[in-house]
């Protein structure tokens, strides 16, 4: 295994990240936890080959990581973004449909409190 293959493996577990920025990060990460590895193992006396090849071993299944990632990385899709902006809106008006009388309420009895209004009755 060499450096290239690395980069191969990289990029296959990194391909489900749809932001540039993140699947760049991720991949930098990752590539450095390897790289850690591999010289710990030449340290110890293995082989470049091996060395690599102990080192992705670390990182484990490749298709686990891969899903993994995908799913932290998930963006919204531009329906589930209208979707949401639409419930928050409902929720705006269902709130002022219920707060507004109630602030209508509570103007009148600012400008008549209970007591005005006794003796007005009276």
């Amino acid at each position: 295994m060499t450096k290239n293959d690395i980069g191969q493996i990289l990029d296959r577990i990194c391909s489900g990240i749809a932001s540039e920025a993140e699947r760049s990060d991720a991949r930098d990460e990752l590539y450095d936890h390897i790289m850690n590895h591999y010289e710990k193992n030449i340290a110890c006396g293995m082989t470049e080959d091996e060395a690599y090849s102990e080192a992705v071993k670390v990182l484990g299944n490749e298709d686990e990581i891969h899903n993994s990632l995908k799913r932290a990385h998930k963006s919204k899709s531009p329906k589930e973004i209208i979707s949401l902006a639409l419930l928050i809106l409902s929720l705006a008006i269902i709130l002022m449909i219920i707060v507004t009388p109630i602030l209508f309420i509570i103007g009148l009895f600012a400008m008549f409190p209970p007591t005005k209004l006794e003796k007005v009755v009276t």
